[in-house]
């Protein structure tokens, strides 16, 4: 079987050079190729800029300032809305002082009904302090003198 093997390598080995399109013949000769290119730019250095505008350009870049006013005109704007924030802010802070103000006004009526309450309280407790006073004294009159008259009465009983 080995004989058959070599013999299909070598038959079909022949045939290769024309199932790869070509013969087998070779070429040594040298080919020399050069290829040239040129690059071709087009910049646009034009510059659009308005009345007092300051433009500069270069290779590859452009610079343009235009101020026509646009920052005073930012600087008044922010001024503007910081002067209404500031204006906002004191009105706030004055309703809020009003407020207060109201609520302290309210607060010492309050506390000026309750001291006269607590006035009255206070004098009615004294008054009833000094009833309470007058009859446990006046009690005491009589308490003294139901004890001498009890006394009188069993004095009375014991001599007869």
């Amino acid at each position: 079987m080995s004989v058959i093997k070599t013999w299909v390598g070598w038959f079909c080995a022949a045939f290769l050079p024309l199932y790869f399109g070509g013969d087998s013949s070779s070429d040594s000769s040298v080919k020399s190729t050069t290829n040239t290119t040129t690059n071709v730019s087009s910049e646009d250095k034009r510059i659009v800029g308005g009345d007092g505008s300051t433009g500069v350009s270069g290779s590859g870049n452009t610079v343009v300032v235009t101020d026509n006013g646009a920052v005073q005109a930012a600087l008044n704007m922010s001024g503007a809305v910081v002067t209404k924030a500031l204006d906002n802010g004191q009105a706030n802070v004055n309703s809020v002082l009003s407020e207060l103000h109201a609520m302290a006004q309210d607060n010492q009526t309050t506390f000026d009904k309750t001291l006269t309450l607590v006035g009255t309280a206070v004098d009615k407790t004294q008054d009833a302090f000094k009833v309470a006073t007058e009859e446990v004294n006046g009690n005491r009159v009589l308490v003294a003198v139901g004890v001498i008259a009890m006394g009188l009465m069993f004095a009375k009983g014991a001599v007869k």
